[in-house]
């Protein structure tokens, strides 16, 4: 958690706590509407491990059975320390990459590595517990056209600053809507909103002590009111 503070660089092991937070948030669901991997999913896709390995580690952790599926969430580390996100929009198939580091000689490397994850999960979408959700089209996000790089976010920040954006995507709990290309305002505001996501989280066994702190901590501050 000290990384969150401004002068460091968010840990990876946030990241992956974000998205196992929200992805445990849609398996809670009674109708969840998006899938959350954690970053190693496409790690291990980078590394060739095989359908079946991927399919045992990450179908029943990241992909709660649904047929309201809308959105699925990939983060990427890149391979010099910048993070990523793809997110496929279900509905409209249309693959969208959210990147704030947009190195001309990185892209297509990047470009490989998503359309392997692509390649990967049109595999596991035509399974049948997952198909219901695929039906108005092609299962395959490989053909479902260009990868889109929304205009409206910057594509030139220092990697330090990937992981605060991916923090950002992660938090909005698969609520999505195009604002969420609009820039996302305060860093330090994004770091301690991570905090307290991450903290508050029901699978943090401290929430509960947290919580009372809080209260007593506040209403110190306040007077007793």
């Amino acid at each position: 958690m000290r990384s969150l503070c401004p002068a460091y660089q968010p840990h990876s092991d946030l990241i992956n706590c974000s998205a196992l937070i929200a992805s445990e948030a849609a398996r809670k669901s009674l109708a969840p509407t998006a899938w959350f991997f954690q970053p190693h999913f496409a790690s291990d896709i980078n590394q060739d491990a095989s359908l079946e390995t991927l399919i045992n580690e990450h179908e029943s952790r990241s992909m709660p059975e649904t047929n309201t599926l809308e959105h699925v969430y990939i983060p990427i580390l890149d391979a010099v320390g910048g993070w990523y996100l793809m997110l496929l929009e279900v509905m409209d198939r249309t693959r969208f990459v959210l990147d704030v580091c947009r190195n001309p000689e990185r892209i297509p490397i990047r470009v490989d590595l998503m359309d392997k994850i692509c390649g990967v999960l049109g595999k596991m979408f035509v399974s049948p517990r997952n198909s219901v959700n695929f039906w108005q089209g092609s299962p395959d996000p490989t053909e479902w056209g260009e990868y889109q790089y929304p205009d409206a976010i910057p594509h030139d920040l220092p990697s330090n600053d990937t992981a605060v954006w991916c923090l950002y995507w992660l938090q909005n709990d698969g609520v999505f809507s195009n604002k969420i290309f609009k820039h996302m305002g305060s860093s330090d505001r994004v770091r301690m909103r991570a905090a307290w996501y991450i903290l508050q989280a029901d699978a943090n066994q401290m929430r509960g002590f947290i919580d009372v702190r809080a209260d007593l901590l506040w209403r110190d501050i306040g007077g007793g009111k």
